[in-house]
């Protein structure tokens, strides 16, 4: 890892788990998206997300599907990544506590384990950003580094 670091092949980590997370939060909100566009009360999410004491339950289950395949989508790309990435930590860790916990730890038994490591996943990328190949980068300039790579260059801006 220290000569990925080093040599600069590093600034491709955050790609590749943005890529990876992304992914995954698509598939985990297409289905929810599909439900909403039959019906936009999305009664049996609703009833769900009302259940574990979110209310009114169907704007939360559309703020759930939304940062689930809206911030997947944006992960996949490098596009607001930061702000994708907290959301979806964020939901995560909400979720895992109050969805998952109650059923253990581990994933087989639909624990809070898968949940953790979304999270932690949300985390890292909301902390170290884009990384390589995003469009905040192209947009906003500086976003194809990442702070966990090393010092940036010689004259190119701090952050991303």
């Amino acid at each position: 890892m220290l000569h990925a670091v080093r040599d600069g092949t590093g600034r491709w980590i955050p790609l590749v788990l943005r890529v990876l997370l992304g992914a995954l939060f698509i598939v985990h909100g297409s289905g929810k998206l599909a439900a909403a566009i039959q019906d936009p009360h999305i009664p049996g999410f609703t009833k769900s997300v009302d259940a574990i004491g979110f209310h009114p339950g169907v704007f939360w289950a559309w703020v759930v599907t939304l940062v689930e395949f809206a911030g997947g989508i944006c992960l996949c790309a490098g596009l607001f990544t930061r702000a994708a990435a907290a959301l979806i930590a964020v939901e995560m860790i909400v979720a895992g506590l109050t969805v998952n916990l109650p059923r253990g730890f581990y994933w087989t038994k639909g624990g809070a384990e898968v949940p953790l490591i979304f999270a932690v996943l949300g985390a890292i990328l909301a902390l170290a950003g884009p990384g390589a190949a995003s469009l905040d980068g192209l947009i906003w300039g500086g976003g194809s580094r990442s702070e966990i790579t090393g010092p940036p260059a010689s004259g190119s801006r701090q952050g991303s």
